[in-house]
């Protein structure tokens, strides 16, 4: 479990002996939270069109594949998806029978900023490249694919919607194919993130993007708060949902008498809940806690191994009590497996809030 997945579990379920659960005023605030963070908002309306040939052709869903700076120009190359409520689009890919516009652009964002964006045969910012870009209008007995060659789309930001798509567009027999979008996009990064960590599980290094830095206050004991520190492969994928697909993850598990930040030190595993104390990868209810760490594939969990021995060394780098803030972790764990997990992180966590 990722860490807004265990909040979750937590309101969830009862665990007689977590002190979270016998602190009404705590518990109120967490479910609050999570309700919040779990409600999906939907836009007053979503959806539009593509007219071509007199006819209108129904748009319901968007999504945006990007592919990272596969050219090495600082473009990100992505493929933006438009199709009828018939079409179905996931992280795994598109099937079905219905409308579909497909455009292959080039950003220099992770998202589509305002903007014009025009019809080229070449590589460039806010570009769609033609030949590679089309509207295919399909039935169970017919299939109709026009290649766009001209024209442009203009996107603008909508609080309420989200973005708002305009296509004027000509395909490659003089006919225009023009129409609009209103609504959500669904982002997918399938490139990896940067690399600023390496960390070995045995004789397997695995490159390390930046962290995230999870407050959750006293949850395993009355006298201690508990911190988690979740190290992401850079190669880490999610479903639609936001669970992890594919990828590993390291979590330590920390317990302190400080609030807001474990002091500098050195953290020895426990399988005591002790002050300043690295601890053991332990099953509570049906959530796991502690240090421990997830290779996943396909979904679910292809390996996994709670941490039972060694230490880490913890160590702000600077007085920064915002996100994202600088640290410094040398690891020297073994896990149940008497795998020894070794690394150095030097740089910045951001930080996950609760509430």
């Amino acid at each position: 479990m990722e860490w807004y997945e265990k909040g979750l579990y937590l309101c969830r379920t009862k665990i007689e002996n977590l002190p979270i659960m016998k602190n009404i005023l705590f518990l109120t605030l967490l479910i609050v939270c999570f309700a919040a963070c779990n409600k999906v908002i939907k836009p007053a309306q979503s959806g539009g069109k593509i007219v071509y040939n007199g006819e209108n052709y129904g748009l319901k869903n968007a999504r945006c594949s990007n592919f990272g700076d596969e050219n090495g120009i600082g473009l990100k190359t992505m493929n933006l998806y438009f199709a009828s409520n018939s079409i179905n689009m996931s992280e795994d890919g598109i099937s079905g029978t219905g409308t579909i516009l497909a455009l292959a652009m080039f950003s220099l964002s992770d998202t589509l900023p305002e903007g014009i964006y025009y019809v080229e045969n070449y590589i460039g910012e806010n570009n769609i490249l033609t030949d590679n870009s089309y509207l295919t209008i399909s039935s169970k007995t017919d299939t109709l694919t026009l290649v766009i060659s001209g024209g442009y789309m203009i996107v603008k930001n909508d609080l309420e919607l989200n973005k708002r798509f305009e296509f004027h567009f000509v395909a490659e027999n003089g006919d225009s194919v023009t129409g609009n979008y209103a609504g959500a996009v669904r982002y997918n990064l399938l490139y990896n993130q940067p690399t600023v960590a390496q960390i070995s599980v045995d004789t397997v290094d695995y490159q390390i993007q930046k962290g995230d830095f999870v407050r959750w206050g006293k949850l395993l004991d009355n006298s201690l708060y508990y911190y988690e520190i979740y190290f992401y492969s850079t190669d880490l994928r999610r479903t639609d949902a936001g669970k992890i697909k594919s990828g590993f993850v390291l979590i330590l598990g920390i317990n302190s008498t400080s609030a807001d930040f474990p002091p500098n030190g050195t953290y020895k595993i426990s399988k005591n809940y002790e002050n300043n104390t690295l601890l053991w990868g332990t099953k509570i209810g049906e959530g796991k806690w502690g240090t421990y760490w997830n290779l996943y594939k396909n979904g679910s969990s292809s390996a996994s191994s709670n941490v039972y021995a060694g230490e880490i060394l913890f160590e702000r780098t600077e007085n920064n009590s915002s996100s994202p803030f600088q640290v410094k972790i040398i690891l020297n764990l073994k896990d149940q497996a008497q795998n020894l997990i070794t690394g150095e992180y030097n740089n910045e966590l951001n930080i996950k809030e609760l509430f």
